[in-house]
């Protein structure tokens, strides 16, 4: 009888071990769409895909994400103004959240590199040339 029970706590275990390792669990539409895009340098399309996920998901829970990529996006793009107001209504918004201290680290490298700043690193911005990097993020999802 106990083995009978022990393989049945096996079959459930695998089972479920199973759905832990399926991508398609880690789906998030539009906003996974956009994470790749990002990943590959694509920061026109990944801007895109993210602001769809936020039209579609306005309180979803990828959204401040999504604000924060869009963000990264144009200052990878050298569009630093438009990456700004984006940052700072992060911080208003979310200020409880790591996104919002992401975004602080985010406006302090603009101010202190200028505008110039250019090529996405996995969670963090290039230096403009010739500036020695100061912190080192990683990406998390």
């Amino acid at each position: 009888m106990r083995w009978k029970a022990a393989f049945a706590a096996f079959l459930c275990g695998l089972s479920l071990s199973a759905c832990a390792h399926n991508p398609e669990s880690f789906y998030f539409g539009k906003y996974s769409e956009g994470e790749t895009l990002f990943n590959q340098g694509k920061y026109e399309e990944a801007i895109v895909n993210y602001s769809q996920y936020l039209n579609e998901n306005p309180q979803g829970n990828m959204a401040v994400i999504s604000k924060y990529y869009i963000a990264r996006s144009h200052v990878a793009l050298g569009q630093a103004a438009l990456a700004k107001p984006v940052f700072e209504g992060i911080i208003k918004d979310h200020s409880d959240s790591v996104w919002a201290n992401f975004s602080k680290n985010q406006l302090s490298e603009l101010a202190q590199t200028g505008e110039g700043m250019t090529g996405p690193e996995a969670g963090g911005i290039a230096p403009a040339a010739g500036k020695k990097r100061r912190h080192k993020w990683f990406y998390f999802f």
